[in-house]
């Protein structure tokens, strides 16, 4: 009797792991054939503030102008299409956020953030050369932690919010956002 708990017990857990590991091998194949197929891009200029992007066509973009923060300029909000309502309003978070923040003092990015970031709420600073920019970042809690990017141009400084966790289908997005950012 013991003898046959056992090897039942054997099968059981032989099949679970081998379930686990097709559906991982499952979830990675899409993840790869999602993020290498091709997909039209959309320019995004911004010549006041002076940036550009490109983003996936299925995306679409919300602007804001008006700030409960006075060093706030600017803000676009990129969302997939799908997560448009049919009021006009969006279901859930932005894929991505580019702000724009005044930097009339002309500071140093480390010193904008310890005076307009409140830093206890930061962690994993680091700086990255992504394509030919030098970005600060670091991960900032909130409502939902986020990854914060953060540029300099001539009096500004633009932050780039993403979510902590992406979808690993949506890697490539964020290589090609990186990779079309330019400013001037």
């Amino acid at each position: 009797m013991k003898k046959t708990l056992i090897v039942v017990a054997l099968i059981v857990l032989g099949s679970l792991g081998y379930y686990a590991y097709q559906q991982k091998t499952k979830t990675a194949t899409e993840s790869k054939a999602v993020a290498d197929s091709p997909t039209a891009n959309v320019a995004y200029k911004n010549d006041e503030f002076g940036f550009s992007l490109e983003y996936p066509e299925y995306f679409t973009t919300y602007e804001v102008r008006k700030f409960d923060r006075a060093d706030q300029k600017f803000a676009t909000g990129f969302f997939e299409i799908s997560q448009k309502k049919e009021d006009g309003t969006f279901k859930g978070f932005p894929k991505f956020s580019v702000v724009v923040a005044e930097n009339s003092d002309k500071l140093q990015l480390e010193d904008w953030v310890s005076k307009h970031i409140a830093t206890s709420l930061t962690y994993g600073k680091s700086e990255q050369k992504i394509g030919e920019n030098n970005w600060l970042r670091f991960m900032e809690s909130g409502e939902v932690d986020h990854w914060v990017y953060l540029i300099k141009n001539k009096n500004n400084v633009l932050l780039i919010y993403i979510p902590n966790i992406p979808n690993p289908m949506e890697f490539s997005i964020y290589e090609k956002l990186f990779s079309s950012f330019k400013i001037y």
